[in-house]
């Protein structure tokens, strides 16, 4: 009988941790989806198509999180899950 209900804790153990792994995969793969395509890719002259600025030849660091700040906001008011910042 303790043998199963350790079983059983362990495997609860086991998928809250597979739980937490997933989730922060996730939160990885959003960072990295922002650094691509929404800050480094305004580096880029061929991937400004839809966005409210022109390209900057002498883009700084600030504004680059700025417009990428922006324009995540602007998604994630379509979506409607808020803004950053």
């Amino acid at each position: 009988m303790l043998a199963k209900g350790q079983a059983k804790q362990d495997r609860l153990l086991a998928l809250q941790q597979k739980h937490r792994v997933d989730a922060e995969s996730a939160a990885g793969k959003s960072v990295d989806v922002f650094l691509q395509n929404d800050l480094l890719a305004q580096t880029s002259v061929r991937k400004h198509s839809g966005r409210p600025y022109e390209p900057d030849p002498d883009l700084e660091v600030r504004i680059a999180l700025d417009r990428a700040e922006a324009w995540t906001n602007q998604l994630l008011a379509i979506v409607g899950h808020g803004t950053f910042g």
